[in-house]
């Protein structure tokens, strides 16, 4: 248990040095959040993301150096999460109707496996290749 951030930048600013912190602290959550808020509307995966990065900073009881600690420590290993994992990538950074893209571009692929193949059967059985 700590003084929480508004404890510790009242202690470290004086009265009105910790309105004016606490406020500016305020403002980079509401950025972050809108920022995750308008790629969720694309993603909803991303209603996964806030809560397990910005678990402690919504938390008043902790201090600031708790706070920016698991903030970064969740982003680092978010970030890992979307190396390792192409699919879960996919599905947060495809923007909208990117999916639908990417399944026309697998039933190409798949008519051309089959082009392919139809040839090549051909080839095996003696006729000629058709072009």
């Amino acid at each position: 248990m700590n003084l929480g951030y508004a404890g510790e930048m009242y202690a470290n600013f004086g009265h009105v040095g910790g309105i004016i912190a606490c406020g500016v602290y305020a403002l980079v959550l509401a950025l972050v959040f809108r920022w995750i808020c308008a790629r969720a509307f694309t993603a909803p995966l991303w209603w996964c993301v806030m809560p397990y990065v910005g678990f402690s900073a919504l938390k008043a009881e902790d201090g600031v150096a708790e706070i920016l600690n698991w903030t970064v420590k969740a982003t680092v290993v978010m970030a890992a999460v979307c190396y390792a994992f192409p699919a879960f990538r996919r599905a947060l950074f495809l923007p909208e109707g990117g999916n639908q893209k990417m399944e026309m571009g697998k039933q190409k692929a798949e008519s051309r496996k089959r082009r392919v193949g139809r040839r090549r059967a051909g080839r095996v059985m003696g006729a000629p290749a058709k072009p």
